[in-house]
């Protein structure tokens, strides 16, 4: 019998790992999007040559809704061209692709930024995660590595056959 259902959740789990990784345009050769998401802070991508980069971005898939608590957003480790990940512009979109919360970041080019609710405007829940160039930097923004932490947001339906069962579960329980 089925008494008390409990969800445990595990705030250091990167739902950004391993995800789908896109960006708004070309990248240099052997510098992909996937990279963002690859969980190596030796790797890194970069936009190809300008003018494309205002406006550039990277964007992932979380695959679902997460209740975000921060994202960790790693410049490339090399040394090089810190001030490519200097000023940059952090956007969490639903699943319909509109943008929910925002944030322009002000980076300490070089090592990383947690970026949390409380970095920009709006609700810091959603699937996707987007990483944009806002000031027409040179090749713009490059980035090692994107974490998300978080939350995962039960689909709808999860939370409709939980009640279902649990009030089948009832009404089992005083018909005996």
């Amino acid at each position: 019998m089925l008494t008390e259902i409990t969800l445990q959740t595990d705030s250091t789990i990167n739902f950004a790992l391993a995800m789908p990784a896109r960006s708004s345009a070309a990248v240099f050769a052997g510098y992909p999007a996937l990279h963002l998401v690859d969980g190596n802070l030796s790797t890194f991508t970069h936009p190809d040559n300008p003018p494309a980069e205002n406006g550039f971005f990277y964007e992932i898939d979380l695959g679902g809704v997460i209740n975000m608590s921060s994202i960790d957003v790693f410049d490339r480790n090399d040394g090089c061209c810190p001030e490519r990940l200097a000023n940059y512009g952090v956007r969490v979109l639903d699943e319909t692709g509109t943008s929910v919360w925002s944030g322009a970041i002000s980076g300490g080019a070089g090592t990383f930024d947690t970026i949390t609710a409380a970095n920009g405007t709006g609700t810091f829940a959603g699937r996707f995660v987007r990483i944009e160039n806002i000031d027409g930097t040179d090749y713009g923004p490059q980035a090692g590595e994107v974490r998300v932490f978080g939350t995962a947001v039960p689909e709808p339906g999860s939370l409709l056959l939980c009640g279902a069962g649990s009030v089948a579960l009832l009404a089992r329980r005083r018909r005996k």
